[in-house]
């Protein structure tokens, strides 16, 4: 068995390669053998020729999470491998695209505040004592702006190297606990306290709820299942025990419409079509419909924040060296008192 094969490129090009042959007419079997210079390929083939079902022979490779394995045993029985492998590189295709919306509403902003930031300690902390030492030999007496300037890059000056120190650990300890689950309920109770920033955290979790829910429905995965599976991509504990709290509703012969009412993120007429979907039995079109058009919002927010982020950044931070310039300037202007 192969453990090194649990790089997700590996495995992802394993899928794809079943997904595109079985596709193409092929059978299992035989996509197997086509593929069989992969390790786990051989294993999977190895334990079909001994009599093994299609999801134990996968099983025993090791190579697959539960969720995966979900999706294959749920394409073994519905006949449809297809499906299923077309569901894990759809789930796949979801999480970077994901991760690449969260570190865009995130990352970026961060970026050019930090380098903005920079930008002016480096003129406060080290280019305004440069001029200082000049202006000191002066005898004649300095603006307003500009001892006030000076008075200001003395203070950062003499708390810079903490303040670095500081800054430093807060960074680091921001990273440590991203990898606790109690950051998910950190984050939301922060963010919900700023509308902005919890109106993007809503459309994230939406997105990220209705897409996976769309990849397992049409990977024939049964919806309390699928709900069920769900919990896993939900960062926030707090949400998953109200999905629970949903499954339990579900279970006692309430409607689908009216168990998720309980989840709080989602609009009404997201709900309207879900119970228009169930009556219909259309869930599936309908939570894909509701995951392309949620990922095309949050693909908005961020192009919309960008344009308006960056220039506001570059805004403030212009001002703050306009001023910065003026306070270095005004004593030249007055060279026959300075001087």
């Amino acid at each position: 068995m192969s453990k090194s094969f649990n790089i997700p490129k590996e495995k992802i090009a394993l899928i794809e390669g079943l997904d595109h042959l079985v596709s193409s007419g092929l059978g299992l079997y035989e996509s197997l053998l086509v593929l069989g210079k992969n390790p786990v390929a051989k294993d999977i083939h190895s334990g079909l020729s001994s009599g093994l079902g299609v999801a134990d022979s996968f099983g025993r490779s090791n190579s697959f999470n539960q969720y995966e394995m979900d999706l294959i045993e749920s394409g073994e029985k519905s006949g449809n491998l297809e499906a299923a492998f077309k569901g894990i590189l759809d789930l796949q295709h979801f999480k970077n695209e994901l991760r690449s919306r969260i570190l865009s509403v995130s990352i970026y902003p961060l970026l050019v505040l930090v380098t903005a930031l920079g930008t002016v300690i480096f003129m406060v902390g080290y280019i305004i004592p440069s001029f200082q030492e000049v202006f000191n030999q002066s005898q004649g007496d300095l603006p307003e702006l500009t001892k006030l300037i000076f008075e200001l890059s003395n203070v950062l000056e003499a708390w810079l190297s903490s303040f670095s120190f500081w800054l430093g650990v807060i960074f680091l300890l921001v990273f440590f606990f991203l990898y606790r689950a109690q950051l998910g309920d950190i984050m939301l109770l922060v963010g919900f306290s700023i509308p902005s920033i919890r109106t993007r955290i809503i459309s994230l979790i939406r997105f990220s709820f209705f897409s996976i829910m769309a990849v397992q429905l049409n990977a024939g995965i049964p919806f309390v299942q699928a709900l069920e599976q769900s919990k896993k991509f939900l960062m926030v504990k707090s949400l998953r025990n109200k999905l629970d709290t949903c499954l339990e509703m579900i279970l006692k012969g309430m409607t689908i419409e009216e168990s998720l009412r309980y989840m709080d993120f989602l609009k009404d007429p997201e709900l309207a079509l879900i119970r228009s979907g169930e009556k219909s039995n259309t869930l599936i079109h309908v939570f894909s419909g509701i995951s392309r058009r949620s990922g095309m919002a949050i693909k908005n927010e961020v192009e919309l924040m960008g344009k308006f982020v960056e220039p506001l950044i570059l805004i403030v931070v212009g001002t703050i060296v306009g001023i910065i310039l003026v306070a270095l300037y005004l004593p030249m202007f007055q060279l026959n008192q300075i001087f």
